[in-house]
C-alpha cells in the first residue's frame, strides 16, 4: 500500500494564494527569461564588438528560440503530472513520476537534437538567410541544435523541482546558466576569436554546467522526489500521461513562436517596413517570455491542487492569478513602451527602421494583456493533465486567425495598421474561446476520469 507524505518543499495545497503564486513565478520567470537573456545577450555582445559573426548569429536566433520553446513545453507538460502526484502525497507515484520524467528527457531530447541538426540548413534557407553568411550560420545552428538534448535535460530537471514546490534551487540554476553562458561567450568569441562557433559552444557549455548542477540537486534532495540514477526508467501509465500532456504543449510553443516570427503578409511590405516588423517582434519577445512564466507558475499550482483533489482551490488560484498577472504584465509593458525607442536604436542603426519598430511596438505591446488572460486559463486546464484542447484552441483561434489575416488582408492592402491589428484580433478570439471552454466544457470531468483510470491501472 502506498504511503502518503509530502516532500520537504513548498506545499501549494494550503496557505495564502498570492504569496505562493509569487513564489512560483520567480523561478518560472528565471527559467524562461534566462534562456532569452542568454540568446539576446550573445547577439548583443557580438554587435557591440562589431564581430563579423553577427549576421550568422542573428540568423540562428529564430530557430534557437523554437528549440528552447519546444524543450520548455515538453518539460512543463511532464512536470504537471509530477505536480499532481506531489499534491496527492503518494510517495511511490511521486518517485516513479520523477524517474519517468528524467527518462523521457533523454528519450525526447535526443530525437529533438537529431532533428534539429538535420533541419538546420533547410531552416536557414526557409528563413531567407543570405548566401554570404549561410556557411557560418549553418555551422552555428548545427551546434546549437546539437545542444538541444542538454537544454531538454536541464529544463526537465528545473521543471521537476518547481513541480514539487522547490523555489530557490531552480532560480539559482537558471541564473547560473545565463551568467556562465555570457561569460563563456565573451571568452570564446572575444579572446579566442571563435565567432559564431564560439557562441554556440558557450550556449552548449552553459547548459552542460546547468545539467550537472540541477541533477546534483535532484540526486541530493530529501524526500520522495529524490532522483536515483539507477532507478531512471519509463513507467508505462505515467509516461503515457506525460506524453499526452507534454507533446501538445511543446507543439503549441513551437507553433506560437513560429507564427510570431514568420508571417506571410510581411513579405508584401517594403524592405524597411518588413525589417522594422521583425525588429519589433524581437523587442516584444520579452513579453512572450513573461506571459509564459505566468503560465508555468499557474500550471504548477493547479497540478498540485488537482492531485490533492482541491478543485475549488484550483479555481480560486486562477481568480487570484489573473489580476496578479495582468498587473505585473502591465508594469512590464509600461517599461517596454517607455524604453522602446532606446531598445530599437540599440538593435538597429537605421533611424527610419528603428522609428517604425518603435511605433509598432508601442501599438502592439498593450494587447499582450489578452494573451496573458488566455495563457492563465490554459495553464489551469493543463494542470489537470489536459493539453490537447488548449492546443487546438490556440492553433485555430489564435495562430490560424492571425496567419489568415496576414495572408489575406495585410498582403492585399500592405497596411502596417492592419498588421498590428492581427495581435488583438487573434488573441481576443483566442481568449474568448478559452474562457468558453473553461466555463462550459467538461474538461474537469474528463481529467477526473483519467485520474480514476490511472489509479485502477496502478
Amino acid at each position: 500500500m502506498a504511503t502518503h507524505a509530502r516532500p520537504a518543499a513548498l506545499d501549494m495545497t494550503r496557505g495564502p494564494l498570492l504569496p505562493q503564486l509569487l513564489s512560483l513565478l520567480v523561478p518560472a520567470l528565471a527559467t524562461t527569461l534566462g534562456q532569452w537573456v542568454l540568446l539576446q545577450g550573445i547577439v548583443q555582445m557580438t554587435a557591440m564588438a562589431q564581430d563579423p559573426a553577427l549576421g550568422a548569429l542573428q540568423a540562428c536566433v529564430i530557430p534557437c528560440e523554437l528549440v528552447c520553446g519546444t524543450a520548455l513545453g515538453l518539460a512543463t507538460g511532464c512536470a504537471a503530472i509530477v505536480g499532481q502526484h506531489c499534491g496527492s502525497g503518494n510517495r511511490r507515484l511521486l518517485s516513479d513520476s520523477v524517474h519517468t520524467a528524467m527518462a523521457l528527457s533523454l528519450a525526447l531530447g535526443l530525437p529533438l537534437a537529431v532533428a534539429g541538426v538535420l533541419a538546420a540548413t533547410p531552416t536557414l534557407h526557409l528563413l531567407g538567410t543570405p548566401g554570404s553568411m549561410m556557411d557560418g550560420a549553418s555551422e552555428c545552428l548545427t551546434l546549437f541544435c546539437g545542444a538541444a538534448v542538454l537544454v531538454v535535460v536541464f529544463d526537465f530537471a528545473v521543471a521537476l523541482q518547481r513541480a514539487v514546490g522547490c523555489i530557490v534551487a531552480p532560480l539559482l540554476e537558471s541564473a547560473l546558466v545565463t551568467a556562465s553562458g555570457l561569460a563563456l561567450s565573451w571568452q570564446l568569441m572575444g579572446r579566442l576569436q571563435l565567432g559564431a562557433r564560439g557562441a554556440a559552444l558557450a550556449f552548449a557549455s552553459a547548459h552542460l554546467i546547468g545539467c550537472i548542477v540541477a541533477l546534483r540537486q535532484l540526486t541530493h534532495a530529501r524526500g520522495a522526489w529524490r532522483l536515483r540514477l539507477g532507478h531512471v526508467r519509463l513507467v508505462g501509465p505515467i509516461a503515457r500521461d506525460m506524453l499526452v500532456c507534454a507533446l501538445p504543449l511543446a507543439l503549441q510553443n513551437a507553433i506560437v513562436v513560429g507564427c510570431a516570427l514568420v508571417q506571410p503578409g510581411i513579405a508584401s511590405f517594403e524592405s524597411q517596413a518588413a525589417e522594422a516588423w521583425r525588429l519589433a517582434v524581437r523587442i516584444q519577445s520579452q513579453l512572450w517570455v513573461a506571459s509564459e512564466a505566468f503560465a508555468l507558475a499557474l500550471t504548477t499550482f493547479s497540478a498540485q491542487c488537482f492531485g490533492a483533489a482541491l478543485y475549488d482551490r484550483m479555481r480560486r488560484g486562477l481568480r487570484a492569478a489573473i489580476p496578479l498577472a495582468l498587473v505585473l504584465m502591465a508594469g512590464v509593458e509600461a517599461l517596454v513602451c517607455l524604453h522602446a525607442s532606446e531598445i530599437s536604436n540599440r538593435l538597429c542603426t537605421d533611424v527610419t527602421i528603428a522609428g517604425l519598430a518603435t511605433t509598432m511596438t508601442v501599438l502592439v505591446v498593450p494587447t499582450y494583456l489578452l494573451r496573458v488572460f488566455m495563457d492563465c486559463l490554459a495553464a489551469t486546464v493543463r494542470g489537470s493533465g489536459e493539453s490537447t484542447k488548449p492546443l487546438l484552441i490556440t492553433l485555430v483561434c489564435s495562430c490560424a486567425t492571425r496567419v489568415a489575416w496576414m495572408a489575406v488582408v495585410v498582403a492585399r492592402h500592405r497596411s502596417i495598421a492592419e498588421a498590428v491589428l492581427s495581435y488583438p484580433l487573434s488573441w481576443g478570439i483566442g481568449a474568448m474561446a478559452m474562457l468558453v471552454y473553461y466555463r462550459h466544457a467538461r474538461w474537469m470531468t474528463r481529467s477526473l476520469r483519467r485520474a480514476r483510470r490511472r489509479r485502477v491501472e496502478e
